[in-house]
């Protein structure tokens, strides 16, 4: 910034601070510096709208400089406003002026109640005169009529069915129909093969009596028609387990799991036997030293078993 521009700015700033007016400031300094000129140093130094006070007139209208002047614009249309009116919302800018749309009252759900809008904007409901006629809408009632507010009608009453599992109920179109009671209630379906009889869909029913699972696996027991559980041997060659490690394909028969008992395999190493365990597995020990063998060595000779293992002595030439 020359000198020039910078000395200019700091008169016009020390004029404004003294309080002096837009003309002043112009003609003051209009002998030493262009108008043009300090027009622009005082827009620049945003001054315009503090000495003009161009102070906005109203939310839906903008007091602004232009060309060193105070300038009424309109803010845009559907500018967001508040006319201070409760009566009103949605406030918002037309042409300058804040406008809002008359609050409408919701018409009560019920019938009985009316509703008007408040000079508060608040909208209230007053209870229409009591017996007044109207319709609760609910087919079960009759002779409906305002009370307090409130519409009332009369329930109607239904007969009592004869069947345990029914019952006589009012339907929602206002006729009596017979309904199932509702599940679960007890009733008794006088089956012996069945247990904690209740009613389902109407109907007296029981769940089927589940006899317990045998001990022997080689067993089933089966429901009786006098609601006993009576046991009775399962198909020979059933599997099964007979819960001995020492056995394998273990099969029902005539009512008892038998297994056959487990073979070992013969050790590859001679000097070794295989046992079967308690477990089930089969271990191998060293058969006793001294027992012949053939350590298939042919330059051996009188092979014997020591320590599990085949040893024979080397043959001697003549």
């Amino acid at each position: 910034m020359s000198n020039n521009i910078k000395a200019l700015n700091e008169k016009i700033t020390s004029l404004y601070n003294a309080g002096h007016s837009l003309d002043n400031i112009r003609n003051s300094l209009n002998g030493a510096y262009p108008l043009h000129v300090i027009n622009k140093r005082i827009s620049s130094l945003g001054l315009v709208d503090k000495i003009l006070n161009c102070t906005p007139l109203g939310q839906c209208v903008d007091h602004k400089a232009v060309n060193m002047q105070c300038v009424q614009i309109n803010k845009p249309d559907n500018t967001k406003c508040n006319d201070n009116d409760p009566q009103t919302e949605n406030d918002v800018c037309v042409s300058g002026s804040c406008q809002g749309t008359l609050k409408t009252c919701d018409t009560p759900v019920n019938f009985c109640k009316t509703s008007s809008l408040q000079k508060d904007g608040t909208c209230k409901e007053t209870n229409k005169p009591d017996k007044t006629k109207c319709n609760d809408k609910n087919p079960q009632t009759e002779n409906d009529v305002c009370v307090t507010g409130t519409c009332q009608g009369t329930l109607k009453i239904c007969d009592t069915p004869v069947n345990f599992c029914k019952t006589s109920s009012l339907q929602k179109d206002g006729t009596c129909k017979e309904i199932n009671k509702p599940d679960n209630t007890k009733c008794n379906d006088k089956n012996l093969q069945t247990e904690n009889d209740v009613c389902v869909t109407g109907t007296c029913q029981g769940t089927l009596k589940i006899c317990e699972t045998p001990v022997n696996f080689c067993k089933v027991s089966n429901l009786q028609k006098d609601g006993t559980c009576k046991e009775t041997n399962k198909p020979d060659n059933t599997k099964c387990s007979d819960n001995d490690p020492q056995t394998e394909n273990d099969v029902c028969v005539t009512g008892t799991c038998q297994g056959t008992l487990k073979i070992c395999d013969t050790p590859v190493n001679f000097c070794k036997t295989s046992s079967l365990q308690k477990d089930g597995t089969c271990k191998e020990t060293n058969k006793s030293d001294g027992e012949a063998c053939n350590d298939g060595n042919p330059q051996t000779e009188n092979d014997v078993c020591v320590t599990g293992t085949c040893q024979g002595t080397l043959k001697t030439c003549d």
